[in-house]
């Protein structure tokens, strides 16, 4: 489920920030399949205009969104319509952000994605008994907890976590 939120949002902000380009001549509209043309109707007018990088960013978008289930496109109009009322410093954040993550190996991705969903799913879980959901969180047995400045440092060997 949250892997497919997270795929949801990066296909949605691929639409609106894409990208590096391919290098491949204009799509003409007649190229399109009839399911693209369907979905990028709005466009049509423009898309002679529209610049070859965009163009193949809106192609994958709409073929992504063919293959989404009633779900996920439900998902992705609703995060669509929260970027939407976002104010512009707050959509420029997110953007440069989307930026960074795209430029991170896919190794990293994965590892960042990982991370992610382990904390996503501690603050779902929240709600319960909080030191049971940090249980792999938090140090091991014969390790001593240290508060300092009102947080606690785990030290276990002499190194400080």
């Amino acid at each position: 489920m949250t892997r497919q939120i997270i795929t949801s949002n990066l296909m949605f902000l691929l639409l609106l920030f894409g990208a590096l380009a391919y290098g491949q001549d204009k799509i003409s509209w007649t190229e399109l399949s009839y399911e693209e043309r369907q979905f990028l109707q709005q466009l049509e007018s423009q898309w002679d205009a529209i610049s070859v990088e965009r163009q193949q960013r809106l192609r994958r978008g709409a073929t992504r969104w063919q293959q989404m289930n009633p779900q996920q496109r439900s998902q992705t109009q609703d995060q669509q319509r929260r970027f939407q009322n976002l104010s512009p410093r707050q959509r420029q954040t997110v953007s440069r952000r989307f930026q960074r993550f795209n430029n991170l190996s896919r190794d990293q991705q994965r590892q960042f994605r990982s991370i992610q969903r382990h904390y996503r799913s501690l603050l779902q879980n929240s709600a319960g008994d909080f030191e049971n959901n940090l249980r792999g969180a938090l140090p091991a047995k014969g390790a001593t907890v240290i508060p300092w400045c009102g947080r606690p440092h785990f030290r276990r060997r002499g190194v400080r976590f």
